[in-house]
């Protein structure tokens, strides 16, 4: 075949396609102009959500500011109000609300209202949307207000025994330390076996500092001391 001949029939194809094209466009002209708004509407979305997350982290984050401001004066009434201000928030960035959620719940917790405070440690212990280790540390300050706040009611120890085993379990992190508080609650709830063996996973652990190792021993000794006679089996290296 002449190369004009090839010409001919590549430019016929050609057009062949641009016709069926014209014609599916045509036919379908409605869905694809409203599947072109709807793209267009969601580049515009994304444009206006980009701002805000901008705009809201530059807020929230002046706040914050302020806040450590005024608490540096000594004015915790001040930092206290810009705190739950951000706390209070539905649309916070995370980061910035994490940490003054915690600040938040710490400046309540030396204003003597426990209860709020370990309210906010929970919140952000079992919050999804913050980072994992400001989730760990709520978890351990939780952990030191339910000690603080420790109460002779026995459902209430229940409960909370196991809501520290939950938060023990989900941490990577924090994990021994918070077990160590979780020991340190248990033996206040005379729980002194459990106690125990919170302290020796400790102690024996491939993980933690030779600080928290050496406090766990200590408080291995404190539970014997409390009256616990270890199995025999515990003590051997």
């Amino acid at each position: 075949m002449s190369n004009d001949a090839n010409s001919l029939l590549k430019q016929a194809k050609s057009e062949a396609r641009i016709d069926n094209f014209l014609r599916f466009f045509r036919r379908h002209k409605k869905y694809l102009l409203v599947l072109s708004y709807g793209i267009l509407g969601l580049i515009a979305i994304l444009f206006l959500i980009n701002i805000y997350s901008k705009s809201a982290q530059t807020k929230y984050s002046t706040i914050f500011h302020q806040a450590l401001i005024e608490e540096e004066k000594g004015n915790n009434v001040g930092a206290i109000d810009k705190l739950a201000e951000i706390f209070n928030a539905k649309f916070a960035p995370s980061g910035v609300k994490g940490l003054a959620s915690l600040r938040y719940a710490g400046l309540l917790l030396n204003n003597g209202d426990n209860k709020k405070s370990l309210e906010i440690y929970q919140e952000i212990a079992n919050g999804r949307r913050y980072d994992n280790y400001v989730r760990e540390l709520a978890s351990l300050l939780t952990a030191k207000v339910m000690i603080i706040d420790f109460s002779d009611d026995k459902d209430q120890q229940k409960a909370q025994i196991k809501q520290l085993e939950k938060l023990e379990s989900k941490s990577k992190f924090l994990r021994e330390y918070i077990a160590e508080q979780k020991g340190i609650y248990l033996l206040k709830a005379g729980e002194l076996e459990k106690s125990y063996k919170c302290f020796e996973m400790i102690a024996k652990a491939p993980e933690g500092g030779q600080t928290l190792k050496a406090r766990a021993g200590d408080l291995m000794k404190l539970v014997v001391a409390q009256g616990y006679t270890p199995n025999p089996t515990s003590t051997k290296k």
